[in-house]
């Protein structure tokens, strides 16, 4: 994945603020943590979309996939700037691109990809995705992931 400005407006956009916590010895917030700033945007989405309701259904959405390229550092104290984009959509996953910013300089950061399948819960195979997401993700423009 490339640094590249995305022309199509993100379905969403999510601000994190960093704890001291999410620092390493190096100073700078660890690579690690940019995956839970991931991972607390999706819920947030789906929250925001779909209220609880995403997760009472007999299915769940699990990451099956995850890759980042980091561009430049973020450091405490700050906050994450995560704009949010619906890369591919399929039967049963959703492919979401991110791009992480730092706050203060604008400086885009890190740039993800994620994968999601749903589950059924009883039986741990893939499912359809629910009727309110794969009605919400055939709305959405999709946009190519820069590589």
């Amino acid at each position: 994945m490339i640094a590249q400005e995305i022309a199509t407006p993100p379905i969403d956009i999510t601000t994190i603020e960093s704890r001291w916590g999410d620092e390493d010895r190096l100073g700078h917030i660890n690579n690690v943590v940019y995956f839970r700033y991931f991972e607390e945007t999706r819920v947030r989405l789906f929250e925001q979309l779909f209220g609880d309701n995403y997760r009472q259904t007999a299915s769940s959405p699990v990451l099956v996939h995850s890759a980042a390229s980091y561009l430049k550092p973020l450091h405490y104290p700050s906050s994450a700037i995560i704009k949010s984009w619906l890369h591919q959509s399929g039967n049963t996953s959703l492919t979401l691109y991110h791009q992480l910013f730092d706050s203060q300089s604008s400086a885009l950061c890190t740039v993800a990809e994620v994968k999601l399948v749903w589950i059924n819960l009883n039986s741990g195979q893939s499912s359809p995705l629910p009727p309110a997401i794969k009605a919400w993700a055939e709305q959405q423009t999709r946009v190519d992931i820069p590589r």
